[in-house]
């Protein structure tokens, strides 16, 4: 009677796992921040790549050479989706980015990050003097130049099915300096 009792109940254990294994993960602990800084360091380790930041902060002027804007996540367990988008002070899109991130079953990515550098007063190719990586990243903006488009910009991310979250900086002229002049509109023909 006891070893049947004993078979019964390894079985029942049995059964559990299996269907315990066979569960989808309903949860992920995703974490994530936004950050805005003036320097940003990307580097290739044994573990894959990493990004140093530093001087991060809300406040920036027109004589910063960039500005990394940064989606920093942690302890992605499960296929994550990342939508990053970055407007100007007139609300105009200046660059849009999604990445996904999709561990192996039973592994997960401790750290990982979705970036872009504006450039303030470096170009391209100032950048890629200072770190060949950093170029790679450079956003290409249309119209007038970053340093005259001074005022509040928006960071936003949205990852997964966490709720979307916002960084907003600020770009000013350095004190003394003279404002950027506005483009005059064209006046029509008669």
């Amino acid at each position: 009677m006891r070893t049947r009792g004993r078979v019964l109940s390894a079985v029942v254990a049995c059964l559990l796992l299996t269907l315990g294994a066979s569960l989808p993960v309903m949860g992920q602990d995703v974490r994530y921040n936004l950050l805005a800084c003036r320097r940003a360091n990307p580097r290739g380790d044994v573990s894959g790549a990493a990004l140093d930041l530093s001087e991060c902060g809300t406040r920036f002027t027109t004589q910063d050479r960039y500005v990394a804007v940064v989606v920093h996540l942690q302890t992605i367990r499960m296929a994550t989706t990342v939508d990053a988008q970055l407007l100007d002070p007139e609300e105009t899109t200046v660059w849009t980015r999604r990445a996904r991130f999709d561990p192996e079953p039973g592994y997960y990515y401790t750290n990982a990050w979705v970036w872009a550098i504006l450039p303030i007063s470096a170009d391209r190719s100032a950048l890629a003097r200072e770190n060949l990586r950093l170029a790679m990243f450079v956003i290409e903006v249309q119209g007038k130049p970053v340093r005259e488009r001074v005022g509040e910009w928006t960071f936003r991310a949205s990852v997964g099915g966490l709720p979307a979250r916002s960084l907003k900086f600020t770009l000013t002229p350095l004190p003394g300096a003279p404002s950027p002049t506005p483009i005059p509109s064209p006046t029509p023909s008669p």
